[in-house]
């Protein structure tokens, strides 16, 4: 079974994760995640549960510049 994996199957499915669609699709996720996690963390920290800390970013002028 396993030599029959190797041999049929392996080398198909290498040909379809080798191709040019699959590896752009790839590397424009892989290039697009920093922004992505930049942006999750401004969206927390203007949506913060605790209040505390709210109301120092809304005194320190932060809440308008993560708008």
């Amino acid at each position: 079974m396993k030599e029959f994996i190797q041999q049929k199957v392996l080398p198909v499915i290498m040909k379809v994760v080798n191709s040019k669609p699959l590896i752009a699709m790839k590397d424009g996720i892989l290039y697009s995640i920093p922004l992505l996690i930049i942006g999750s963390v401004f969206l927390l920290l203007e949506n913060f549960p605790y209040q505390p800390v709210v109301d120092f970013f809304t005194n320190a002028g932060m809440i308008t510049a993560m708008d």
